[in-house]
């Protein structure tokens, strides 16, 4: 509920830059006669926007949401102008990676670090040159196949982590079936720690 309230909130502020009219659109707009890529573009209105503001302030005024609101605004205020994030709120966690050390999987933020760099440009040398046979240099693609193996593996260990606590909470009469369902793909699970290729029958 927490995450649904502040993506609604997200939504708005969103909203509100493509209405033509509001205060944020008016900033966006001046951003883009400054851009010298955008200057000439003219203001973004999106025909659906008022009705899908509407339902924003609709669903937030609902008094199952009620109490989440209110926590959103306090959290907000204590925030002052730093971003309040979902897990912020109710004294949560400031950060991705105090969210992680608080949720146990310090590990995991590290590998979400390594990740973001490469996602938001920063890691931008290492594992992008490649020596070529002829003693030239190239860049590697973007999506290059020696990934693909650790990819899955992220993505495996983090689904069963997933699947894990949903069912701990959500379907704890299902723990049993659960296990069960872990033990039948224990294979792959020790090919993948091994580094070997998955081959399917």
């Amino acid at each position: 509920m927490s995450f649904h309230v502040w993506n609604t909130y997200h939504n708005y502020k969103y909203y509100e830059m493509l209405d033509g009219t509001s205060q944020r659109a008016k900033q966006l707009h001046a951003l883009f006669k400054k851009d010298q890529a955008m200057k000439e573009t003219t203001a973004l209105i999106f025909e659906m926007v008022e009705k899908l503001k509407a339902n924003a302030k609709e669903l937030l005024a609902l008094p199952l949401y009620q109490d989440f609101d209110a926590e959103f605004e306090r959290t907000k205020a204590k925030m002052k102008k730093r971003k309040v994030h979902w897990y912020s709120l109710y004294d949560g966690p400031d950060s991705v990676e105090a969210l992680a050390n608080k949720s146990k999987y310090p590990a995991l933020y590290e590998v979400y670090r390594g990740l973001s760099n490469t996602v938001h440009g920063v890691n931008i040398i290492q594992g992008k040159i490649a020596g070529l046979a002829n003693g030239q240099i190239g860049i590697d693609q973007l999506r290059f196949p020696k990934e693909a193996h650790s990819m899955t593996q992220y993505a495996h260990n983090l689904c069963v982590a997933t699947y894990t606590t949903y069912v701990s909470v959500r379907l704890p009469e299902r723990a049993k079936e659960f296990q069960a369902w872990l033990a039948s793909i224990q294979t792959i699970r020790n090919e993948l720690s091994k580094g070997n290729p998955i081959k399917f029958d």
